[in-house]
């Protein structure tokens, strides 16, 4: 959605926006205006010089094409959290198939657990790749059957599927701990953005936190803020046949093009290629591994709540049979909390000049041309009249029809 900005409001012109349709270029790293330094934002000052370059950078990245690099995270330095969170993954791929059903998601009514190959499917096709799914790691809803068949989003809140730890050592305790430093990351981001934007503190961060005023005179939730968050550890394994499973002949679907949807996604990636992330005039750019980095892309909320100025990157992974060897990759996706209620911020009344000449100037470049994109916008957007938790479970449905089968017969026709 186009942000409607009044040409007759007088505007200092300070920052150059990023090309949104780097046509000349085949590769995201190439562009130095997509990759910022983490290590310049001080959440204890965020007035600082180095804060303030990093909300900078930040803000001509965000009105480009909804990808850039993130470097120096705690998720990649200092620790040796990537390489821990890597060694776990392929260790359980290489696991007996039966060891991996013993996690299957379609035994958790939280769509939790292990997705065999092909299981998933994006627009109508079926993508190439098994994975596990996690989310917020808690105990299910203390609430009666009549409230979880009336709201059966809240089941989305509770345990995730770990293996134990003679079968897979540091399952658990190594998926919790980087889930925790991602969600601080996410927050701190969340954060940046709202400095970036030019709104007040917490405008942006009490959709994740659920902390906000009732809508229209409703009563507020007795249950309380829902915070809510997921994450994939995903295998592009190479081959005709994965697990007794062929392969869709001739396609080199790993994951069909879509737009993530919840807030942000912290990407961290193998170096086997086959990202790529579409420009605003439909090309299609790769997206490599570059070391030392997570790729942090937006979901369709933020384009929601921005009124388009901050864009959700459509994306894809390509990956044929040929492949000489797997890709692994660990995403993380920050949501609304389930709680929560979307409207999407007025630009002209709470954005700052600085943004809303960046994105004046994207617009020149398109010279009045629309988006390309090869999915349908806002087809996941939140809205202020429903809880995103029903977004959110809409969502998965509609790719879990195991689940479905399993515990939701009753909701979905």
């Amino acid at each position: 959605m186009t942000p409607v900005v009044a040409t007759s409001r007088s505007l200092n012109n300070t920052e150059t926006s990023p090309s949104a349709t780097p046509t000349s270029a085949a590769s995201l790293a190439s562009l130095s205006e997509y990759h910022l330094d983490y290590s310049q934002w001080d959440p204890s000052d965020t007035t600082s010089d180095s804060s303030q370059s990093f909300v900078r950078a930040l803000r001509r990245a965000m009105v480009g094409i909804g990808f850039f690099y993130l470097h120096n995270t705690p998720l990649d330095s200092g620790s040796n959290r990537r390489s821990s969170i890597f060694s776990l993954t392929e260790r359980f791929f290489q696991l007996p198939l039966q060891d991996r059903l013993s996690i299957d998601m379609d035994n958790s009514r939280h769509f939790r657990g292990y997705c065999k190959f092909g299981d998933e499917r994006t627009q109508s096709l079926q993508d190439h790749r098994d994975q596990i799914d996690y989310g917020t790691h808690v105990k299910p809803i203390a609430v009666d059957e009549a409230v979880l068949r009336s709201r059966p989003y809240l089941n989305l809140y509770g345990p995730n599927q770990f293996l134990d730890d003679d079968i897979l050592p540091g399952h658990k305790d190594i998926m919790l701990d980087w889930f925790d430093t991602a969600n601080e990351i996410s927050m701190q981001l969340t954060r940046a953005l709202e400095l970036a934007l030019g709104v007040r503190e917490a405008q942006l961060s009490q959709f994740l936190t659920g902390v906000q005023s009732p809508v229209d005179g409703e009563q507020k939730d007795s249950l309380g803020p829902l915070p809510y968050a997921r994450m994939k550890t995903i295998r592009y394994p190479a081959g005709e046949v994965v697990d007794g499973i062929k392969r869709v002949d001739g396609s080199e679907q790993g994951v069909g093009a879509h737009k993530d949807s919840g807030w942000l996604t912290l990407l961290s990636t193998s170096s086997v290629g086959g990202l790529q992330v579409q420009d605003f005039e439909g090309n299609w750019l790769s997206v490599p591994h570059v070391e030392g980095s997570t790729i942090v892309n937006f979901g369709q909320q933020i384009e929601n709540v921005s009124g388009g100025i901050i864009q959700s990157a459509t994306h894809r992974v390509v990956f044929p049979a040929v492949s000489p060897e797997p890709r692994y990759s660990m995403a993380w996706f920050s949501f609304p909390a389930l709680n929560a209620r979307l409207k999407p911020l007025d630009a002209l009344q709470d954005f700052n000049d600085e943004v809303i000449n960046l994105w004046k100037e994207a617009e020149a470049r398109r010279q009045g041309k629309e988006i390309i994109c090869d999915v349908p916008k806002g087809d996941l957007f939140g809205t202020h009249t429903e809880n995103f938790g029903w977004i959110a479970f809409r969502g998965l449905v509609r790719s879990h029809p195991g689940v479905v089968k399993q515990f939701y017969t009753d909701f979905v026709e």
